[in-house]
């Protein structure tokens, strides 16, 4: 139990930290409100957070939400040059047909029943599916590939309400932790990370309980969660108690602050003790802090759930080059705690039509190495290779599992993501915004400004640009495929809420 009280101690060191909008209770329940404003209030929320659960009986509800466009994309590896554009030019034609259904409905004020599925084009996955076997001196196998409908159940659960005391939920849930707005360290829960470029999207969530108690004296939760990740029901495991997930979260509403201090344990995973703090500056005497809000997450782990990748070996693979890959690929140090979080500020002019959001990101698995990235990179590419894995990756990797693509995903020690707004131009149908990311530990980096125009409610045309930076074998540079400019032109149709 030591560790993990120190671990407990340890994490309440960011609340000198602030933070961002109060966390996210669901992620079905933004479906069924109005749309907001593209650019919002900076002061935090000062909503009891306990009020969402005093929702009476409304029957059967049912929205969603679709994206529907197409996007021409043209893109340059090197530079343009003015006496001869099309060199190292590519262009690209796609579109986006995507939708999510979700259904709600609530009998009873201490029952109720939510669904939610989405699905886009292609609409199938090809699956492969054995046909027949024959054994004569060896086993014979022949199959077939089906097409089977992509439809995914991203939510289904059931909330029960019990002596207007204590709030259950069990069913697989979107139920994400933390206040960090581009990153996401502190959610213990979700299954994947934030996307920078989308980062309010809702994250699919594990099948778990979820057991609530509110305390509205104190405008506090104490939240319990039971959890399973979604491998034992793709792989047919049978799961034991041991093998479930357990997290526990407290958080409390204290003036313009909500603070939270919570801990995850699930065998196999580094346990993490996570607090963050939420808070606008409307306490201050100066107006235009009304209109600030500043966020903070840290966590604590004791272990990680990273492979460490160090050193620098060169292979030569045939069909594929030389390329330098990592000389040894082991856990960390299971016994030792590592700190990682995020500090950001929001500001949101809505008189003006303007806001402007940025944070930092610590990441103690990444590197200061300006070379580490594409060590990262090549090592999971070619470990990816089984005809060739034996060859060069199993004899160092001593972690007894793959180094796999989120060992590689967050290759920087220090990041910085940035989003400007401005809405209504001159009055106009017309918004602009650009988000900026900054690798601070090999310099490379991207920026995307783009604009908008609305002129129907159903339609709307966008133009913008990709703008990469960095040398070549940094992470950006590597993320983008190498390509240093792409202008893109969209038309989304109907794009939006039902």
């Amino acid at each position: 139990m030591k560790p993990t009280l120190l671990l407990f101690a340890l994490a309440t060191l960011p609340l000198l930290g602030f933070a961002q909008d109060s966390a996210d209770t669901s992620a079905a329940d933004d479906f069924f409100a109005d749309a907001g404003p593209l650019v919002t209030t900076g002061t935090a929320s000062t909503v009891d957070p306990t009020a969402q659960f005093s929702k009476n009986s409304d029957g059967l509800k049912w929205g969603g939400s679709v994206t529907s466009g197409a996007t021409w994309s043209g893109s340059w590896t090197e530079w343009p040059e003015a006496a001869d554009p099309s060199k190292n030019f590519t262009q690209a034609l796609g579109y986006s047909l995507r939708s999510s259904l979700n259904l709600d409905g609530r009998p009873t004020k201490d029952f109720r029943f939510h669904l939610g599925l989405k699905t886009g084009a292609p609409f199938t996955n090809d699956t492969a599916v054995l046909t027949g076997a024959t054994y004569v001196t060896s086993l014979s196998t022949t199959s077939a590939t089906l097409k089977v409908p992509d439809i995914k159940i991203w939510e289904m659960y059931t909330d029960v309400t019990l002596a207007d005391a204590v709030f259950v939920r069990f069913g697989k849930q979107s139920a994400s932790w933390g206040v960090a707005y581009f990153y996401s360290p502190g959610d213990v829960i979700s299954l994947t990370a934030k996307d920078a470029t989308d980062p309010t999207a809702s994250r699919e969530g594990p099948v778990a309980l979820n057991v609530t108690v509110p305390i509205p004296a104190l405008k506090a939760n104490l939240t319990a969660y039971a959890l399973l990740r979604d491998e034992y029901f793709t792989t047919g495991k049978s799961p034991t108690l041991q093998d479930l997930g357990y997290a526990l979260q407290g958080d409390i509403l204290v003036g313009e602050a909500q603070l939270t201090v919570g801990g995850f344990y699930q065998k196999d995973n580094a346990p993490k003790a996570v607090a963050t703090i939420n808070t606008g500056l409307g306490f201050l005497p100066i107006p235009e802090l009304n209109k600030v809000s500043l966020f903070s997450e840290g966590i604590a782990l004791y272990g990680a759930d990273v492979l460490n990748g160090s050193g620098s070996s060169t292979v030569t693979i045939p069909t594929i080059g030389t390329k330098d890959i990592f000389n040894s690929i082991k856990k960390y140090d299971a016994t030792a705690i590592y700190y990682t979080g995020t500090l950001g500020a929001s500001y949101s002019n809505t008189d003006l039509n303007f806001s402007l959001r940025g944070e930092y990101w610590y990441n103690p698995f990444g590197s200061d190495d300006a070379t580490y990235a594409q060590r990262a990179f090549n090592t999971y590419a070619l470990s990816q290779l089984a005809a060739t894995k034996a060859v060069y990756i199993d004899a160092i990797n001593t972690s007894g599992r793959t180094y796999g693509l989120g060992d590689v995903a967050n290759p920087a020690k220090h990041s910085m993501t940035a989003l400007v707004s401005l809405s209504k131009l001159l009055g106009s149908d017309v918004n602009f915004s650009t988000l900026v990311q900054q690798n601070l530990s090999d310099n490379s980096g991207w920026a995307k400004p783009g604009f908008t125009y609305s002129p129907w409610d159903e339609l709307s045309l966008s133009l913008g640009a990709n703008v990469v930076w960095g040398n070549s074998g940094t992470q950006f540079p590597l993320q983008f495929g190498g390509n240093k400019l792409s202008l893109n032109f969209g038309v989304n149709f109907g794009t939006g809420k039902f």
